[in-house]
């Protein structure tokens, strides 16, 4: 039987199909056996990087765990030294510092004394005496020229419960910091 021109054309039409459909195939299959090899190759890389940075970081976490607790003992002194400094401000002349003048120079800490409010200078000052009555503290913040009165001292300690504690003995009200 003789093929017609229409038969012909179709075959030809689905012989070009079916090759670019089989070329597609072949081409996409190759390009994802490339791509998985490459990303293999990828991790491997990852993996070997990863055990060696692991290796290298284990040398160095001792040292850099000890420099972070350096870093925050560091902010913790800074911190105290200039709410000191803001509490004795005023008096910072009358004071024998020649000792230190390398370390205040280094750190720079008269230079920007912190404004405490008075439960903060009534704090500082207790970090030096155990206890102190209400009229002993007024007497330092009056010398540290901190404005305040007994009222204003007997309301912050009240007020901030977490931090002060009050003890009585008969008569007298001693006040200290909390453990």
């Amino acid at each position: 039987m003789k093929k017609t021109g229409a038969v012909l054309e179709r075959n030809t039409n689905a012989k070009i199909y079916l090759d670019n459909v089989a070329q597609l195939l072949h081409t996409n299959n190759v390009r994802h056996q490339d791509v998985k090899q490459k990303i293999v190759a990828a991790l491997t890389v990852d993996a070997k990087r990863l055990a060696e940075i692991s290796e290298e970081m284990s040398k160095y976490g001792e040292a850099y765990h000890r420099y972070i607790a350096l870093q925050r003992e560091q902010r913790a002194h800074e911190e105290s030294a200039k709410k000191l400094v803001g509490l004795i401000h005023e008096q910072i002349n009358d004071l024998d510092l020649s000792d230190q003048n390398q370390f205040w120079e280094e750190f720079e800490l008269w230079k920007d004394p912190t404004d405490l409010e008075l439960w903060e200078a009534v704090q500082q000052y207790l970090r030096f005496v155990e206890e102190a009555q209400v009229g002993e503290i007024l007497a330092f913040l009056t010398w540290a020229e901190i404005k305040t009165s007994r009222q204003a001292i007997d309301a912050v300690v009240s007020r901030h419960k977490k931090v002060f504690q009050i003890k009585k003995r008969g008569r007298e009200k001693f006040v200290s910091l909390k453990a």
